[in-house]
């Protein structure tokens, strides 16, 4: 990797006007002399395209002198033949500039600046999992910031500044691990969300949940709905409550492995 790092920097300047960060959301079509390609890189870092029909993950990787670029691996050829790696990057001409190297031993990296066009995601055209994710993204960050207005100054901060790494992880879900918390087919749901974080607030519910804790911490199964909460189903109560355990811990950074 401290070769690959190297060698962009020949190609590149740290203090660049164009920050590669700013294409992560949009749709890019790289045009050479004979072939195109179109990514959209999705805001919860994947990477979905017409030269691949699988979905990657994004890397925005920047060096300690400043110099960033975007990096997907392992993508496999249409004929089966083989992989490579992929990477955007501004050189020291601003020049939108991309690179790939072909997952063989001793292979090098190959440098083209080709034609390129930036639009908006079409998500029409997009597969109903993408959309899924997309969805779910949307509704966690309604969720955090329904958690913010309902806090203290200092927990409120951290609900609107809430980790981008917690929000994609939790919104793909690649796992299974969060599917109780990603029930975004209610359209009331965010609304319901909003009178659960008022109750929450108020003195008989916070003398309630003081139990509720305990019962969920110890791992037992909540037997009845607390009476302030009478109008939500169990499984609506333990919904949003997973909801605001999940963004008071994520949403400070205590999940981000990186």
């Amino acid at each position: 990797m401290r070769l690959f790092i190297l060698t962009f920097l020949l190609f590149s300047f740290s203090l660049n006007a164009n920050d590669i960060k700013d294409l992560i959301g949009k749709k890019i079509t790289l045009n050479w002399d004979n072939a195109s390609c179109s990514y959209n890189l999705h805001m919860w870092y994947q990477i979905t395209g017409n030269c691949t029909n699988q979905v990657h993950k994004i890397k925005n990787i920047v060096t300690d002198d400043g110099f960033s670029y975007i990096q997907w691996d392992d993508v496999l050829r249409n004929n089966g033949e083989g992989s490579y790696n992929e990477v955007l990057f501004y050189n020291n001409e601003g020049v939108l500039t991309h690179a790939s190297l072909d997952n063989i031993e001793g292979a090098e990296w190959y440098y083209s600046s080709p034609q390129y066009d930036i639009d908006e995601i079409n998500y029409k055209d997009e597969s109903e999992l993408i959309n899924l994710i997309k969805k779910k993204l949307e509704f966690h960050k309604e969720g955090a910031l329904i958690a913010a207005k309902y806090s203290d100054d200092s927990e409120a901060e951290s609900y609107l500044n809430c980790d981008q790494n917690f929000l994609n992880e939790i919104s793909i879900d690649e796992e299974g691990e969060f599917s109780f918390l990603n029930d975004t087919k209610n359209k009331k749901l965010l609304s319901k969300m909003e009178k659960f974080y008022k109750i929450v607030q108020s003195d008989k519910g916070q003398e309630e949940m003081e139990g509720v804790i305990e019962v969920f911490f110890s791992g037992q199964e909540l037997e009845e709905v607390p009476k302030p909460f009478k109008k939500f189903s169990i499984t609506e109560f333990s919904s949003y409550l997973g909801l605001m355990f999940a963004y008071s811990f994520g949403c400070s950074g205590m999940f981000n492995n990186g």
